[in-house]
């Protein structure tokens, strides 16, 4: 999809402002596949929409991702410029295939996983309810050897192998202190950030610019962003 005008872009933040992350992912998922029914959406791959989304925020902001992150280790805080074509080439060819685990079938989980194990008590158990829930129903009919909470951690490994973009995150080491982690890319959290942190400019120029000279709102909206830059200047 091509670039969001200025007020299809305020309209998309008003939209999604109130909802949960998940349902904000849901809602942009909608806009990058408008081919795709928005009821099934909850029940594709984390990883078809996590590619999806990376491709709409290459559409609206372009390729490039300025960020930042703070070291655990001695709170100095690095600048990150993140290449979106660097994420899309580690996109898996089939973002639905099953993994094996143990002789068992699994699915790679969805949206609706997610929400359904967000009240887990913690790790371990959000861990044990998603494998559950993926598990295939021809397996669930086996008798299985192994417990599946044992299952859990290899599962977890095989999910990031079918599928590098399910849950991607970087490998960041520290230029000042030489600490390494991994820092998790959210990428439906940081395109909704950038949405608002751009839908609350666009308010702020409105504002300015019809207190100054009375127009509306859908007038100024359908000003070029250069032209609205000129009026801005002309009144600083």
């Amino acid at each position: 999809m091509g670039s969001l005008g200025a007020a299809d872009l305020l309209a998309l933040w008003e939209r999604g402002q109130r909802r949960h992350a998940l349902d904000r992912g849901l809602l942009l998922f909608a806009l990058a596949q408008p081919e795709i029914p928005p009821e099934i959406l909850a029940d594709r791959p984390l990883g078809e929409r996590n590619v999806a989304l990376i491709r709409l925020r290459r559409a609206i902001f372009g390729p490039v991702i300025p960020s930042y992150v703070d070291c655990p280790s001695c709170r100095e805080r690095l600048d990150l410029t993140l290449d979106v074509e660097v994420f899309l080439a580690h996109a898996a060819a089939d973002p639905s295939a099953a993994v094996d685990v143990a002789g068992q079938h699994f699915r790679l989980p969805t949206s609706r996983d997610l929400a359904a194990i967000s009240g887990a008590a913690d790790e371990e158990e959000a861990a044990l309810e998603l494998a559950r829930r993926c598990q295939m129903a021809d397996a669930g009919e086996q008798t299985l050897s192994i417990p599946l909470s044992a299952l859990a951690p290899e599962l977890e490994a095989c999910f990031e192998a079918a599928d590098p973009l399910l849950e991607p995150s970087l490998d960041v080491a520290c230029e000042v202190c030489g600490y390494s982690w991994l820092v998790p890319f959210d990428i439906g959290t940081l395109l909704w950030d950038e949405i608002e942190a751009s839908a609350r400019g666009l308010l702020a120029e409105v504002h300015t610019l019809a207190r100054a000279y009375g127009w509306s709102e859908c007038e100024i909206l359908a000003l070029s962003a250069p032209r609205r830059a000129a009026y801005l200047g002309m009144l600083t």
